[in-house]
């Protein structure tokens, strides 16, 4: 049964305990598209690269400045299957934030929020070989302020690996598949609490889909896939009031191409994402490339129903 995981699997969107793409630097991800099937946990790590381009003109002195960020965030992540419906999904995040504006460099680094997230599923449908064709999986996740955040609102904010509140998910995914062929359609909604600084990250809500076809060579399962993903960030606040003085807030839509492989008990998940449409704070930042890598161990749990 283990090579048919591959059609179970959601695809890896790159959003864990759902913040916004923007906010690079507060442990961000948002969608849980990895969903084995129930019979299994799995430990696993994930990789993740992201590149941000930054442009600003003084009102008072008209100068404009322009800064690059990239941002590496690895996430250490484990799923343990309470019951045939019933998972949980933690996440232990380490982010390396670097800055460079006028040929000078500022690094930021650190353990960020850890993630916990609980998911029922209501629906789950299979064929007569016990295949699964319908999943749908229905979460709420917390995230806990452990990371390293920053003790004013600037513009350095989201270098931080942390945000300093508590975080509140509500996501739902549905997978749907016949043959060798399927899909996922995603969606999540964040909500952040202010911090003890006055300090709170926009709320945000986004939407994903993708589209499979599973190949089989020997005993590897190859999964080729297709999408896109859609963010709506609201802007921060301060006290209660909207601020302008971060840029975390915007819309963005990606295009996302990658490839899931799985062979014995080892799942990889490799994907790129690349901006269709973005208009994030009011057009002084620009997302570029983002890259992620995963690799799990899936560990056999049979549960009665």
């Amino acid at each position: 049964m283990l090579k048919y995981v591959a059609l179970t699997i959601g695809v890896y969107l790159h959003f864990a305990t759902v913040a916004c793409d923007v906010c690079g630097g507060v442990s961000a991800s948002g969608m849980n598209g990895f969903t084995p099937t129930n019979d299994f946990h799995f430990i696993g790590i994930r990789s993740t690269y992201r590149r941000y381009c930054s442009h600003s003109e003084s009102l008072l002195t008209g100068v404009s400045t322009n800064s690059t960020e990239y941002f590496l965030q690895s996430d250490l992540m484990g799923k343990f299957q309470l019951s045939n419906r019933w998972q949980i999904i933690g996440t232990l995040p380490y982010s390396y934030a670097i800055q460079i504006e006028s040929g000078s460099k500022t690094i930021q680094s650190g353990i960020g929020d850890i993630g916990l997230q609980s998911f029922y599923t209501p629906v789950i449908q299979k064929d007569t070989n016990g295949i699964i064709q319908r999943q749908l999986n229905i979460g709420f996740g917390i995230k806990t302020p452990t990371g390293k955040y920053a003790e004013s609102a600037h513009t350095m904010s989201n270098m931080f690996p942390g945000t300093g509140a508590f975080n509140f998910t509500l996501s739902a995914n549905f997978i749907f598949q016949s043959g060798k062929n399927g899909g996922q359609i995603e969606a999540a909604n964040s909500y952040s609490l202010q911090n003890k600084f006055g300090y709170q990250y926009g709320n945000s809500s986004s939407i994903g889909g993708t589209i499979f076809r599973m190949f089989k060579f020997s005993k590897t399962t190859f999964r080729p896939f297709v999408g896109f993903q859609a963010s709506l960030i609201l802007k921060d606040r301060i006290h209660g009031y909207t601020t302008n003085e971060s840029m975390n807030n915007g819309e963005i839509i990606s295009g996302k191409i990658g490839l899931n492989i799985i062979r014995s008990n080892w799942f990889l998940s490799l994907y790129g994402q690349l901006p269709i449409y973005q208009n994030l704070g009011n057009g002084t930042v620009q997302q570029k490339e983002l890259v992620s890598i995963s690799l799990n161990y899936l560990i056999s749990k049979k549960h009665k129903k």
